[in-house]
């Protein structure tokens, strides 16, 4: 492509973030709205005894103090989520169903209890003080590397396994490692992490002039909270209207329905009034979904020659105290532990246990950095137990552009690739072979120094077994600006610079004659948001067909007006 496109420029958003006419979620509150403050449970396991909530009912400047009791009265159901809680072992997977209000069970630290809801923020958290509630601790769940310690957190759930997966051939992997020279064990921990995007969850919820539910948030997959949310209220989709305006940033956490998400629209509802809700930085810990929290083993076969023969690989994820849609990105993407190399045989056993901790979610790369973490943490651990260089065995064990295409000896299926020439390039742009030489001169120095090698593979476009498709829609206005809607979401990555510029190069007309518009359920059939790294493989595809069509109608319509073509 030439033109605009190809030419490098700064990023057309950010000046008017900077001089702050960004427009989030807070920027659109409007002045007559409700604010509502949440308060959480302090203890992770147990009952709720009692909830004291007269004195907040009274308390100045306080509209309304929901519980269970309400979401009860008013029919509103539970969060469950029924895609997939299958268990590979022949037992039967457990729905966890999450209530919007706790009311007897807390599962977690920091479940919401009570919504208090009013006039002013600083009123509603005043408020939330005057709130009392008794509770008979349990015995807290946690997963450790050796063992799930702790009572159930689901009675249905015998063993608290929320799901378990078996991928490939186990009897093949465990024969040819048995038979293999050599054997690597290799027992890893991958530390649980929380995002922490610059702004923070928040959510309006409001009725239209016509009665619609409406929901403005940040998030980054309006589309998807579209669905959620009319499950949950059992509406039909045009009866509600989700609005995901500028996002400062997800990293994954951001792409389901939460419950808060849901209770301020049913508080919009209840009150006829617009009700808002944002997170600080200490609620957000406690309220937004976590990710990692992967352990567990492996173990690598190599014959004589320091050939891969055979992987296995058992890994145990933390999926908290509820599974959402979102939780197992391990399982997804656990091909990619084959990496860049020609290893036979492989199998994994994935486990997903409950705990009492809030359920993970997706963050940078959704399975994909654990599952390149355990082949590269072995291969290191191979190069030293056989006393060979780490980048050697490495490069004797990559796949040619020979064996292209290759199917690898998990899930996936690899079309192209010159992995030893990009492995070599960085070794000689990293002067590998001299790195002795500069540990050396450190080391006289006082420092240490060290060097890793890693070669990840990752999918985009996402995922990998069926790419979600996306729309796009090209409008030409009155006043002659292009407007383009797209399914896709920006949460930072400059996704308005890049569709903006595209339509500027395809249509030929100047950069402040396109209108971008992301995430409005109104404007669009469908959409596929943010995530899987897909935003250009198939986000902007879609809209430069659109471009396309939309050329070919407007020469159409030339025609059949003047007579040309």
């Amino acid at each position: 492509m030439s033109g605009e496109v190809s030419r490098h420029m700064g990023r057309r958003e950010d000046l008017r973030f900077l001089i702050g006419h960004g427009r989030f979620t807070a920027d659109l509150v409007p002045d007559d709205a409700l604010h509502a403050v949440f308060v959480r449970s302090a203890i992770a396991r147990g009952h709720i005894r009692q909830i004291e909530v007269e004195a907040a009912r009274a308390a100045p400047n306080i509209i309304a103090v929901l519980t269970a009791d309400d979401t009860a009265r008013d029919n509103i159901s539970n969060m469950v989520w029924t895609g997939s809680p299958v268990r590979d072992d022949g037992l039967t997977g457990v729905e966890s169903q999450r209530p919007l209000l706790s009311g007897s069970v807390i599962r977690h630290l920091g479940e919401p209890i009570c919504m208090i809801v009013g006039r002013t923020r600083q009123s509603a958290m005043d408020a939330a003080e005057l709130i009392n509630i008794s509770y008979e601790a349990d015995e807290e769940v946690a997963l450790t590397l050796g063992e799930l310690k702790g009572p159930l957190v689901w009675p249905d759930s015998p063993d608290n396994i929320a799901s378990l997966h078996v991928l490939g051939d186990k009897v093949a992997v465990e024969e040819a490692i048995d038979m293999s020279a050599h054997q690597v064990h290799l027992d890893f921990d991958i530390s649980k992490v929380a995002a922490c995007p610059i702004e923070m969850r928040s959510a309006l919820g409001a009725i239209d002039k016509n009665g619609r539910l409406c929901l403005t948030t940040s998030a980054q997959s309006p589309f998807a909270l579209h669905g959620e949310l009319a499950d949950l209220f059992k509406l039909p989709k045009d009866q509600i209207r989700v609005l995901a305006p500028d996002v400062g940033g997800s990293f994954g956490m951001k792409g389901t329905l939460y419950r808060e998400d849901a209770l301020v629209v049913w508080a919009a509802k209840r009150l006829n009034k617009p009700v808002y809700w944002f997170a600080d930085r200490s609620e957000s810990f406690l309220s937004d979904e976590h990710a990692r929290a992967v352990c567990g083993s492996a173990i690598l076969g190599l014959d004589d020659e320091g050939m891969f023969t055979g992987l296995w690989v058992e890994a145990k994820t933390d999926a908290g105290a509820y599974l959402s849609r979102r939780t197992k990105g391990l399982l997804n993407n656990i091909g990619g532990v084959a990496g860049q190399y020609r290893t036979p045989a492989i199998a994994a056993e994935l486990l997903f246990y409950f705990s009492n901790t809030m359920q993970t979610s997706p963050y940078r790369g959704f399975g994909r950095p654990e599952a390149t973490y355990i082949i590269e943490r072995l291969i290191d651990k191979a190069a030293r137990q056989l006393g060979a260089d780490a980048l050697a065995l490495r490069q004797k064990n990559l796949i040619a552009p020979s064996q292209m295409p290759y199917q690898t000896g998990l899930t996936y299926s690899y079309d192209c690739g010159d992995f030893p020439k990009v492995v070599a390039a960085a070794a000689d742009e990293a002067d590998y072979y001299g790195f002795a030489r500069r540990r050396e001169q450190s080391e006289g120095r006082g420092l240490l120094r060290g060097i890793g090698i890693s070669n990840p593979i990752e999918v985009a476009g996402g995922p990998f077994k069926q790419v979600r498709k996306d729309i796009a829609c090209i409008t030409a206005q009155a006043d002659g600006k292009i407007k383009i809607d797209t399914g896709l979401m920006s949460v930072g990555q400059g996704h308005e610079t890049a569709v903006s510029r595209l339509a500027s190069d395809v249509l030929n007309v100047p950069l402040d004659q396109i209108i971008y518009s992301q995430g409005d359920t109104d404007l669009l059939p469908e959409g596929r948001g943010n995530g899987g790294s897909a935003a250009t493989v198939v986000g902007v595809s879609a809209v430069k067909i659109a471009l396309g069509d939309f050329l070919s109608e407007l020469n159409q319509l030339l025609h059949q007006l003047q007579g040309v073509r």
